[in-house]
């Protein structure tokens, strides 16, 4: 999403440039002026979107930061004995675990198939 918005952003900077001179130059009708004005709008709250999803992505770093998410992909064999932690969660390995992932929920550890 990011990345559209910036896309946006851009071409309406052009845009907005290109109406600027148009009105420093007495050239706008007022179908160009509505056409500027919204413009003008779409820019701003393209703009206003795009810092806050800038916001929420540095929240959720910092979420994922704090938490310790992350995860243990495994392409051979943990074995009996091994204790994996993830964040604030532990597991003991009480059977081989054979090319599995195992990750951090909320719940604690997790495993699943290793892709």
């Amino acid at each position: 999403m990011i990345p559209d918005l910036e896309a946006r952003i851009y071409g309406l900077q052009s845009l907005l440039s290109l109406f600027q001179q148009l009105q420093n130059a007495n050239r706008l009708t007022e179908d160009k002026r509505q056409a500027f004005s919204d413009a003008v709008y779409s820019y701003e709250s393209s703009s206003s979107l795009l810092q806050e999803c800038k916001q929420e992505l540095e929240d959720i770093k910092e979420s994922v930061k704090i938490r310790g998410y992350g995860k243990v992909i495994c392409s051979g064999t943990l074995y009996p004995g091994t204790t994996v932690k993830i964040g604030d969660s532990t597991m003991s390995i009480k059977t081989p675990i054979v090319n599995k992932m195992l990750f951090y929920t909320k719940e604690g550890i997790s495993e699943a198939l290793a892709i």
